[in-house]
């Protein structure tokens, strides 16, 4: 890019400049500033609608979710009334075995894996009864929800180990405990279904770091399936219909979109490489536009489209006075193109850039996201 601007740069010089504007109305924003917010502004109205299509969801889901099953590393706390003293309350933090039992003073054993906290104090209660304790007065408290991990991986804010405190949660949620959709969300998200080989903790304890890459690479398990699902509908137009069902063991996973470049060169105020998503049809004024404007020396009815096609490289002339006017069409862009915009002298230049364009852009083009 550097030497490209060099060489426009040294036309300038040689030749000389002049500066032509757009015959524009000086009232109004320099063309196409508003432009450069659209990505950021983006990105809050896709947050805003998340947060609304949540409490949608919350609204119609109406009663709460069934009482949460107790499964292998749960950690219970147990209150047993005069267990131990009399007229003194005892209290057991136990977490459940991987064969889903319970350890408990005296009556052993108790199964807990695939009971509500309620159920398993009756359990308790039973076990005590007539035995030990003539009226039982037991209580079941969940003080370590880690039997039903969630991995949500990709385009989020927060991407990780997650464990529902429910049966069952949703797309929705498990995205809002992920801390949202960051900007480089696709439009559709995946659902891994079960499988058991999603790591519960890390050796020190904790959830582990590596969680999403161990749960990935688990996707290749025969007995999972997969649901997609599509975002933007979800999200944007609010059809709770594909708001699915997250299991403990499955895998939300969302890809990031599918992004390509344009490359906008020459005498513009910012020249580098934008991103050019798969949703976005951009033309060549907005092209300019991403990069900063024109230049004071730009002579935009002397500038050049670059395209690339699978025989040869391709320079098209572009009068962007005239697409601005609307005297010619509005000229979209393809992923890999490159517009320059360029100087009175631009078009005696062109033969000797556009050889060389391809390297150039690939060398020293600046990414702007």
């Amino acid at each position: 890019m550097y030497r490209a601007a060099a060489l426009l740069l040294l036309g300038g010089v040689v030749w000389g400049c002049s500066h032509l504007d757009f015959d524009m109305d000086s009232s109004e924003p320099a063309w196409g500033e508003a432009y450069l917010e659209e990505e950021g502004a983006g990105e809050y109205l896709r947050m805003e609608r998340l947060a609304k299509a949540l409490a949608t969801w919350e609204k119609e889901r109406g009663e709460s979710p069934a009482d949460y099953l107790l499964g292998t590393g749960d950690v219970l706390e147990v209150s047993i009334f005069a267990l131990e003293v009399p007229d003194q309350l005892t209290v057991l933090t136990r977490t459940v075995s991987r064969h889903g039992f319970i350890t408990l003073p005296w009556a052993g054993n108790v199964r807990a894996s695939g009971l509500s906290a309620s159920q398993l104090e009756e359990r308790v209660k039973g076990a005590y009864a007539g035995t030990y304790l003539k009226q039982p007065q037991v209580t079941v408290h969940v003080a370590g929800y880690r039997s039903a991990p969630v991995v949500v991986t990709g385009a989020v804010y927060k991407p990780g180990l997650f464990f529902l405190t429910a049966n069952r949660s949703t797309v929705l949620e498990c995205l809002a405990m992920a801390g949202g959709l960051t900007i480089t969300a696709g439009e559709n998200a995946l659902i891994v279904h079960g499988g058991n080989s999603l790591p519960l903790t890390s050796s020190d304890g904790s959830p582990a770091d590596e969680s999403a890459r161990r749960a990935a690479a688990s996707l290749a398990d025969p007995e999972r399936t997969t649901t997609p699902v599509d975002l933007k509908e979800l999200i944007d137009e609010g059809n709770m219909l594909l708001n699915l069902t997250v299991r403990g063991g499955d895998v939300l996973i969302v890809p990031p979109r599918v992004n390509n470049y344009i490359y906008v060169l020459g005498y513009v105020r910012r020249p580098g490489a934008y991103r050019l998503d798969e949703a976005s049809r951009l033309d060549a004024l907005r092209a300019v536009a991403l990069g900063g404007g024109l230049a004071t020396i730009a002579r935009p009815s002397n500038s050049f489209l670059i395209r690339k096609t699978s025989e040869r490289q391709t320079a098209i002339p572009v009068n962007l006075k005239k697409i601005a006017r609307g005297e010619l069409p509005p000229l979209l862009l393809e992923p890999g193109d490159t517009l320059i915009v360029g100087t009175t002298t631009f078009g005696r230049m062109t033969e000797f850039l556009a050889p060389s364009m391809g390297a150039t852009v690939s060398a020293s083009a600046a990414v702007s996201p």
